[in-house]
């Protein structure tokens, strides 16, 4: 797995309460668009407003399909099976039925 020098996002607790936050500063989404490791073709796209295009990044990930679902959801879909995958020792495993 490649480590993108432009990953600051944050994870953890958000003023006490039990929440998930991600933090993602806006100044890393100019590098994080050239340092995409699936699609290079962005590669000479510039970021003109860095806050303009926070707004719709923001946009795009909360943008419903048909059956309402977000980026941000799939992404959590993604991490929670990956949680699973990996052997989580939070969770109660059912030995599965035959």
């Amino acid at each position: 797995m490649t480590k993108h020098r432009w990953t600051t996002a944050e994870v953890g607790r958000h003023a006490g309460e039990d929440v998930i936050v991600i933090r993602v500063p806006f100044s890393t989404l100019p590098e994080a668009l050239k340092q995409n490791p699936r699609d290079d073709s962005y590669y000479d796209v510039t970021v003109t407003d860095v806050s303009d295009f926070a707004r719709d990044v923001m946009r795009a990930l909360n943008r419903e399909a048909e059956d309402g679902t977000t980026l941000v959801h799939e992404l959590f879909d993604k991490a929670l099976a990956a949680a699973i995958d990996d052997g989580s020792t939070a969770c109660e495993y059912r030995k599965a039925k035959r």
